[in-house]
Formats: C-alpha cells, structure tokens, sequence
C-alpha cells in the first residue's frame, strides 16, 4: 500500500554554498510512491517556488528539500508557499563546512542558473486537459485550437472544429518531453518555459525542430491568442 511517508527529522544535505556560517533549507516531505510525490509538486504555487525544489532518492524513498537560502526571511517567506502543500514542512538550519577529505552526505544538486530545473513534463500534464496554439501564427489566417485531454494510456488529440473526430494517441512522457509516434513518425514536444498562463513547447519531427506551440490550461486564453494577429 502505497502511502505518503512524512518524516519530521533526517540527515541534512550539504551543498557548497557562499556562506561558511550557515544556511536555511526547508525540509518539505518524504515519499515512498513517486507519483504522490509528483502530484503534489505539482501544486506549489509559483514558479519560482517548484523550481527551487530539490528532489534525492534514497533507500527507495524520494526526499523532497528546497535549496539553501542565505536567509532566513527568505526561507520563511518560501515555507508560507510550500506549506499550502506540504503542511509539515518545516527550516532546519544546516551548518557549512569546509574541511578536507569531507564526505557529502547527499549527491543532491541545485540545478545552474541559466538552467531551469524540474519541467518535468509528467509534472506539468498528467491528467490535465491544455488547449495549444502555434507561438507563430502567419497574420490573416485563422488558426485552430487543438485540446489534448491526457489520459492514462492515451492522450485524446481533438481539433476545436466542428466535425472533426477526437483521436485516441498512445503517448509517454521522456523529462522535460512528451513522445506521440505516430505512423512511424515520432512527434515530440519539449516543454522549455513554464510562463504565468502557458507552457513554452518546442516541437520535433523525427529528431527536427518544428514549430513552437503553446499549451494553455485555459480555453478562453489559447482563443486570445489565436484571435491575435
């Protein structure tokens, strides 16, 4: 049976930072089953926030950390936000050291800056229903809506047009990806941007860039865009 296993107490990760002195982590949950633990990372709030978090396995158990804050108003202004999802989450204060032949005690690593960590495709769409429209659009010519519901083994692909037939497309998440061979073509959708309203996509055909698209979580939203010239 499958549970949430929440842990009030484990080792601290020891990440090289700036700061000798000290540092704040937030110690956010841990998980035996990892779609639970994707579910619910799912629903922080904010980029910003999921983007900072930090995810180990060990012993067959996911523990889920926040990066260091310098900070401490910084890592109690970022609990507020995780705790609408993980209600235990809590700071614990972890000391820097430097000392040499040193052990680390996590193989955990904040992802660089011009890097944007945890787009994880399976994150952001499993169960989900986006309505897409290309980035690019060739000004006077209507474009068409297409709402992709996914489901468990298939991904319902529907063109918002009125009598058109929804298809029923196997599909699998790789990452940051979705994958929809087709007729011996693969199609695939790298997920790149997590923006305030969309998702940036860019698509491939057999391995080549294609167009890019936008997924949007709202109907009204993806008609906007398409309305624009």
């Amino acid at each position: 049976m499958n549970k949430v296993l929440m842990i009030f107490t484990f080792f601290a990760l020891f990440l090289g930072v700036p700061n000798l002195f000290g540092a704040f982590q937030l110690k956010l949950a841990v998980y035996k089953n990892y779609a639970n633990f994707t579910k619910n990372i799912s629903k922080v709030d904010r980029e910003k926030y999921r983007k900072n978090i930090l995810i180990e396995e060990k012993n067959n158990l996911y523990y889920i950390t926040s990066i260091l804050y310098e900070k401490e108003k910084d890592a109690k202004k970022a609990l507020l936000a995780y705790k609408k999802v993980f209600a235990d989450a809590f700071i614990a204060e972890v000391e820097q050291k430097k000392a040499v032949g040193e052990e680390r005690l996590s193989k955990a690593k904040a992802v660089p800056d011009n890097e944007v960590p945890l787009l994880d495709a399976k994150i952001l769409l499993e169960n989900k229903t986006v309505y897409i429209c290309e980035e690019e659009r060739v000004s006077g010519i209507n474009s068409t809506i297409i709402r992709m519901d996914f489901k468990k083994e298939y991904v319902v692909y529907t063109k918002q047009k009125k009598g058109t037939l929804p298809l029923n497309i196997a599909y699998s998440f790789d990452k940051d990806r979705v994958v929809l061979p087709m007729s011996g073509v693969d199609f695939q959708y790298k997920i790149y941007k997590e923006g305030k309203d969309f998702l940036s996509v860019q698509g491939f055909i057999n391995g080549k860039k294609s167009k890019i698209f936008r997924y949007y979580f709202d109907e009204r939203a993806a008609l906007a865009c398409v309305a624009k010239d």
